[in-house]
């Protein structure tokens, strides 16, 4: 369970307007009281019924048959909490009913995945319970996946009509047979591919826009969007939640919306980043599922703009300009990081594409695009995490070798490794963590891992293509975790010399590799045991010893 309650269903408000989730809540207290109150009156029915049977003065058995009369005729007056639920449901805002079904699928997927796996290693209590750190929850993937499930219920509520939508559990019924929070939005991706299918992009790519700038040597234009249709584009386009009520309602208002498109002749205007100004102050900067904007003509397109728009004189006082950011002070500093602004360890902001030539720069999160990483001094740039966005390119590892320090890589969800059929990423030197979950391994059917890595995190890979996984040159490795993972076809399984955990819950094998992995646990689990015996003989060792010549034995 949750520890901190009261917080953690603060966070899920925080995705919605107060007054949806407000709405909402009193709905569900309605319910939840005429479902109190019925079963307080089926209980006091039912002591009524008991006296009755032993009561023996006339005049008493009258008024408590006189009872028992108005307490079914008020049981019968309150409607059943299902079938209340269905009628009160009906009368709720379209906002209400999104935050209702978004928190549904939250309550069981998102609260599930922290719970069960506690994959942000959040502190546990000794009962059990998980305290979630809301400013840590915040900044991870599963934040990310959280806004990916609000947005599919908006805009799938948008597309297929919100009268079909008819209680707060309708998509928890839909995805009866999906376990996790990493198969949830696979399925989403897929109904968003299902989508764009039925689009006809070149035309919709040219609803309700105005260019604003062109950029002919690189083949960009800046647009400004300017009706619902376009933001329609966008979002289905690039994967995040533009189309939502609260981006719509303010359009041509207080709110500026612009797309950074393709500017070729006859092709569609495909966008690669989209900003967000609300009276007048920049709110958000975003590529690609809400990651950094990649491609460097395109980033120093909205730098130019950005500092012609605020009147700055360059990179750096954009960087450090403390004039334009909006009251949301973390999606400014998102929109910063995006663009290639990022904290040090100590918060003194760097430009990565600009970064010092004689110093060495600690970052704790650095946040980069693969198809960037031609233009960072990277020997210069040391890090705790690596989060690598965007799609595999051929040099990638010989690019990530070229920095000074990074201990843990995490490659972000949605990573696309297209048409690699061997990832190789054995010359992959320095990295103590490898984290590779819920990425796209597409047509790869054989993994070389590093043979330096001491943690491997694979959480929701499909490893269907893949028949081995071997890990026996990892000499170091001592943990791996394959979490929700698909190993049905997957018939070999190479073990490090030294592992001391595996851990595979949720995932799906074929009955004799479930075994196998069973086993594999289990030995690992009693290996860890006679360890903690050992170590506490070896600690307890010296203590008697330092006792038994205090008490002169």
């Amino acid at each position: 369970m949750i520890y901190n309650k009261r917080e953690y269903k603060a966070y899920v408000r925080s995705l919605f307007a107060d007054a949806s989730a407000e709405e909402f809540e009193n709905y569900e207290r309605e319910i939840k009281d005429s479902d109190k109150k019925r079963k307080m009156l089926q209980k006091q029915i039912g002591e009524t019924v008991t006296q009755l049977k032993t009561e023996q003065d006339e005049q008493v058995l009258i008024e408590l048959n006189e009872q028992l009369e108005k307490m079914r005729a008020q049981k019968a007056e309150i409607i059943p909490a299902g079938e209340l639920s269905l009628s009160r449901f009906a009368m709720l805002s379209e906002e209400a009913k999104k935050y209702a079904c978004t928190s549904a699928l939250l309550n069981k997927y998102l609260t599930l995945e922290i719970v069960k796996n506690n994959p942000l290693k959040f502190p546990v209590k000794e009962n059990g319970d998980v305290v979630v750190d809301i400013e840590a929850l915040k900044e991870s993937h599963l934040h990310e996946l959280a806004v990916d499930i609000r947005d599919f219920v908006h805009n799938y509520m948008e597309a297929e009509g919100k009268e079909k939508v008819t209680h707060a559990n309708y998509f928890l019924d839909i995805y009866t047979t999906v376990p996790t929070i990493y198969d949830l939005n696979h399925s989403i991706d897929k109904y968003y591919d299902k989508a764009r299918e039925n689009m006809s992009d070149y035309t919709a790519s040219r609803h309700g826009i105005k260019t604003v700038e062109r950029f002919p040597k690189d083949k960009l234009q800046l647009v400004r969007m300017m009706t619902s249709e376009a933001l329609d584009f966008e979002s289905n386009c690039m994967g995040h939640c533009i189309r939502r009520d609260r981006y719509v309602e303010k359009i041509n208002t207080t709110a500026e919306y612009y797309s950074l498109r393709s500017d070729d002749k006859g092709k569609p205007f495909y966008p690669c980043a989209t900003m967000y100004f609300d009276e007048g102050k920049l709110v958000e900067v975003v590529g690609k599922s809400n990651h950094a904007v990649s491609g460097m003509p395109r980033i120093k397109a909205i730098r130019s703009y950005l500092r012609r728009r605020f009147e700055l004189k360059n990179d750096n006082e954009l960087m450090s300009s403390n004039d334009i950011p909006h009251i949301d002070d973390r999606r400014f500093v998102i929109a910063k990081r995006n663009l290639g602004f990022i904290p040090d360890k100590n918060g003194t902001y760097y430009d990565l594409y600009n970064m010092p030539q004689n110093q060495v720069v600690e970052f704790e999160s650095c946040p980069i695009t693969a198809h960037n990483l031609d233009y960072i001094n990277k020997e210069n740039i040391a890090t705790k995490t690596l989060w690598l966005q965007g799609n595999w390119t051929p040099d990638l590892v010989e690019k990530l070798n070229k920095f000074r320090k990074i201990d843990q890589l995490t490659v972000a969800v949605k990573f696309n490794f297209g048409d690699v059929q061997t990832l190789d990423l054995s010359k992959l030197k320095g990295v103590k963590r490898l984290s590779l979950s819920s990425v796209n391994l597409r047509k790869i059917n054989k993994i070389i891992f590093p043979k330096d890595i001491e943690r491997l995190e694979m959480g929701s890979v499909d490893f269907s293509l893949i028949p081995e996984l071997d890990f026996r040159h990892c000499y170091k490795l001592r943990r791996i975790e394959m979490r929700n993972s698909d190993l049905r076809k997957t018939t070999s399984l190479k073990m490090p010399p030294i592992l001391d955990e595996l851990d595979c819950s949720y995932a799906k094998a074929s009955p004799e590799m479930g075994k196998r992995l069973n086993r594999l646990q289990t030995i690992l689990k009693y290996k860890a045991k006679i360890r903690q015996s050992l170590n506490i003989k070896k600690w307890l060792s010296p203590l008697r010893n330092r006792i038994n010549k205090t008490i002169g034995i």
